[in-house]
């Protein structure tokens, strides 16, 4: 199964990168147990390779990547102050662990008020 995770707002585009602010859910894959930070400060800079083919980026607005394309892994770089110093990670990370079926609401049968 294949389906697009969003990641943060789009800050930048350039070449064959984007630059994404993420927040404390995305910090955590890369580095379990970071401490929380506020929203805004951490930017990922993914290739465009994994963005979904169905959601184009566009700055300013939600950045979408392509599952199957995180599970293949591939280098991006985080800097996790936004001071400018970027430390590379693998974008497996991201989807480690993630099964949206196991999270999905259960059909029940409604009751009959008779």
């Amino acid at each position: 199964m294949n389906y697009d995770v969003a990641i943060g707002k789009c800050i930048a585009i350039s070449g064959a990168s984007i630059d994404v602010h993420v927040d404390s859910s995305i910090v955590s894959r890369f580095f379990p147990g970071h401490p929380w930070q506020r929203a805004g400060l951490s930017v990922l800079r993914i290739p465009q390779r994994v963005v979904s083919a169905k959601r184009p980026p566009a700055v300013g607005d939600e950045v979408f990547l392509d599952h199957n394309a995180l599970a293949k892994g591939g280098n991006a770089q985080i800097d996790l102050q936004g001071d400018g110093e970027f430390t590379a990670v693998d974008l497996k990370a991201i989807v480690q662990d993630m099964d949206p079926a196991a999270s999905a609401p259960v059909a029940t049968k409604a009751k009959s008020w008779r």
